[in-house]
């Protein structure tokens, strides 16, 4: 199965690293930026280990991987041949602003 990180996803990261710099909290920034690299590379080791979202709409597989001791999480859904990163959110948030960028598979052709 292939990776893509969709560039909202990477918008996330860097809005996230971003706030974190002008804090100067830069002992989080690390820890964040090394929760998302090593977040990626468990998420394609095994992608349906991570406990799935229970606000995704039906019939599609939309997952959450915790980054630890963190807030924060990556939101990724299953698809047949890849796996793809929708969101880099904080846990703490009410809001799903990942479910607006769900990839659109189109209608399967009539045989």
């Amino acid at each position: 199965m292939t990776l893509r990180v969709l560039p909202e996803a990477n918008g996330d990261v860097t809005e996230v690293l971003t706030w974190l710099v002008r804090r100067r909290r830069y002992h989080v920034l690390r820890a964040v930026w090394f929760g998302w690299e090593n977040g990626l590379d468990a998420i394609t080791a095994n992608p349906r280990m991570y406990p799935p979202a229970e606000t995704a709409p039906p019939g599609i597989e939309v997952r959450f991987y915790r980054l630890p001791r963190s807030m924060y999480r990556i939101v990724y859904t299953v698809r047949q041949e890849e796996i793809v990163v929708l969101a880099f959110t904080s846990g703490r948030r009410r809001n799903e602003p990942w479910q607006s960028r769900l990839p659109v598979d189109p209608p399967p052709e009539a045989t």
